[in-house]
C-alpha cells in the first residue's frame, strides 16, 4: 500500500503506529485468539530453549515483542528462581496484560514499552534474547537484529521462534497443498458453519474486522491526523504484518540462511526447525499436524511455512 495515498507519514512510521494500536486494542483478547498457536509454539520454548539456558546457567534475559507474556511465562516456570527477564514491546496495552499474567513473577520481570529497533540497553548486557512470532511485525527487522547482537553478551543465546519462511511460497506443491487443507477445514469448521448459518438466517455475525479493530484503528489514526482516508482490512493486515505479504519491494517471509549470513555470520547455529507445512488450520489437529509435518518435511525439507532457531554468540567479541 503506498503510504502517500493514505498518510503523511512514511510507510515504516505508519506501520509502527498501526502495530502499536492493533496490539493495544487486541491485548485483552490476544491469548484467546492465539490459544491454538501458543499450544503449538510452547514445545519449541520448553524443549529447545529452556534446556540450553539451564545448562549454561544464564540469569539475565531479554524478551522482545513480548505481547502478553507467553514466552516469559514458559521460561520463568522452568528456569532457576534467580533468572530475570526484561520484557519489551511497542504496545503498553500488551505489557499491562503481561504484568497481570505474570503477577506471580513480578519480582523477576521488568517491562518496558518501546521500539525494539532501538533498544534502551547497554552493550553486552543480557545473557539471552528471545523473540517469538514478532520479527515479521517490525518494519526494519535488520535494525532489531543488529540491536540484538549489540546487547547480547559473548556466549549468549538468541532464540527466534515461528517466523514466516520465504522458501514456503517458492515451493508450489507445499503452498498449494496448504491452501487446499485450509479451504477443506474451513468449509467443515463448526464455527464457520455456525457463522454462515447466522448470516443465512439474517442474524448478526461477527465480521472478520471486528477482532482486528479496524474501525477503532481508523478512528484513532484519523483523530491523530495520520491518515487521509480509512484503511481497508487488507491494508491494515499488510501494515501489521509487513513481512508476511509479498509486495513490490520484497517477497514474503525471511530466508533463515540469508538472515544468519548477513546479521550473525560468526554465531553458532545450534538448531533450526522448519514447521507448519499444513498451515494455520492444522494447528487445531495437533496429531495430524505432526504426521503431516513429518511427511512433508522429509519430502520437501526446509519448505515449511514457519522457522525457528537457536543460535549462540561467539565467546569472544568477533561478531559485528
Amino acid at each position: 500500500m503506498p503510504a502517500d495515498n493514505h498518510s503523511p507519514l512514511p510507510q515504516e512510521a505508519l506501520a509502527s503506529r498501526v502495530n502499536e494500536l492493533y496490539h493495544d486494542f487486541q491485548a485483552k483478547e490476544f491469548d484467546h485468539l492465539h490459544r491454538l498457536r501458543h499450544r503449538i509454539e510452547r514445545s519449541f520454548w520448553r524443549l529447545e530453549v529452556v534446556p540450553r539456558l539451564k545448562a549454561a546457567r544464564l540469569r539475565q534475559g531479554l524478551d522482545l515483542c513480548t505481547g502478553t507474556g507467553f514466552v516469559p511465562r514458559v521460561l520463568l516456570e522452568q528456569l532457576d528462581h534467580t533468572a530475570r527477564i526484561i520484557c519489551v514491546d511497542l504496545s503498553e496495552g500488551a505489557l499491562q496484560q503481561t504484568r497481570s499474567f505474570l503477577s506471580e513473577f513480578a519480582d523477576r520481570i521488568t517491562t518496558r514499552a518501546g521500539d525494539v529497533q532501538a533498544l534502551p540497553l547497554p552493550d553486552a548486557s543480557v545473557d539471552w534474547v528471545t523473540l517469538n512470532a514478532g520479527l515479521h511485525h517490525i518494519p526494519r527487522p535488520e535494525d532489531t537484529l543488529r540491536e540484538i547482537d549489540r546487547v547480547l553478551k559473548p556466549g549468549g543465546y538468541f532464540c527466534l521462534g515461528y517466523e514466516p519462511n520465504a522458501a514456503f511460497a517458492s515451493c508450489r506443491m507445499v503452498s498449494l497443498l496448504e491452501r487446499a487443507i485450509w479451504h477443506l477445514l474451513w468449509y467443515f469448521s463448526i464455527s464457520q458453519n455456525r457463522r454462515r448459518l447466522r448470516q443465512w438466517l439474517g442474524r448478526p455475525a461477527e465480521a472478520y474486522e471486528d477482532s482486528e479493530h479496524l474501525s477503532r484503528i481508523n478512528t484513532t489514526l484519523a483523530a491523530e491526523g495520520l491518515i487521509r482516508c480509512p484503511l481497508s482490512l487488507e491494508e491494515l493486515r499488510h501494515l501489521v504484518d509487513p513481512h508476511t505479504h509479498t509486495n513490490e519491494a520484497r517477497p514474503a517471509g525471511f530466508a533463515p540462511a540469508d538472515l544468519l549470513g548477513r546479521c550473525f555470520p560468526e554465531y553458532t547455529l545450534e538448531t533450526l526447525l522448519v514447521t507448519d507445512f499444513g498451515g494455520e488450520m492444522l494447528r487445531k489437529h495437533p496429531w495430524w499436524r505432526r504426521i503431516y509435518d513429518g511427511f512433508l518435511g522429509a519430502l520437501c525439507p526446509g519448505k515449511g511455512r514457519l522457522f525457528s532457531w537457536v543460535i549462540r554468540k561467539p565467546t569472544t567479541a568477533q561478531s559485528g
